[in-house]
C-alpha cells in the first residue's frame, strides 16, 4: 500500500500523470488493494468468531480471495514501477531517487506476498488432523 502511495505522490505527480495507463493503473490497483484488505480483515474476524462449519468456510473463502487480490495488487505495483522506470527521463531528478527506492523494495514485498499466499492457503491444524487420521493408528 505504501509503495503505491509513494509511486502516486512522487514519481508520477507532475511527471507522468498525463499518461492514461499510469493514472488508470494506479486507480485500479488501489481499488484492488482496498477490496483485498477488506476481504482479508473480514475473513479473519469472521474466522475468529465462527462456530458452525459453514461460517468458517465462508471466512476462509474471504481470506483466500483477499490474499489473491493482494497478489494481483503486487503484480500491478511491479507493472507500474516498470512503466515509471521506462519513462524515468520525464521524472524530475530528485524524484527518481524515490523510484529507485520503490524498485529496491519490490523483491522484499514479493516475498511477503508469497508468504501470505502460502499461509493463506495452508490447511488449518484441524484439517491436517482429519486428513492424517487418528493419532497412533
Amino acid at each position: 500500500m505504501a509503495t503505491l502511495g509513494f509511486l502516486r505522490s512522487n514519481p508520477v505527480e507532475y511527471s507522468l500523470e498525463e499518461i492514461p495507463l499510469v493514472t488508470t493503473g494506479l486507480k485500479l490497483v488501489s481499488v484492488v488493494e482496498t477490496i483485498g484488505l477488506a476481504l482479508t480483515v473480514s475473513g479473519g474476524v469472521s474466522a475468529g468468531n465462527a462456530t458452525p462449519q459453514s461460517s468458517l468456510d465462508s471466512a476462509t473463502t474471504q481470506r483466500h480471495d483477499g490474499v489473491v487480490l493482494f497478489a494481483l495488487m503486487y503484480v500491478g505495483a511491479v507493472g507500474l514501477t516498470v512503466l515509471c522506470w521506462q519513462r524515468r527521463a520525464r521524472i524530475l531528478r530528485h524524484r527518481r531517487q524515490l523510484l529507485k527506492g520503490v524498485a529496491a523494495t519490490l523483491p522484499f514485498i514479493g516475498f511477503r506476498v508469497l508468504y501470505g499466499l502460502l499461509g493463506g492457503f495452508a490447511p488449518s491444524p484441524d484439517d491436517r488432523g482429519r486428513q492424517a487420521g487418528p493419532v497412533g493408528a
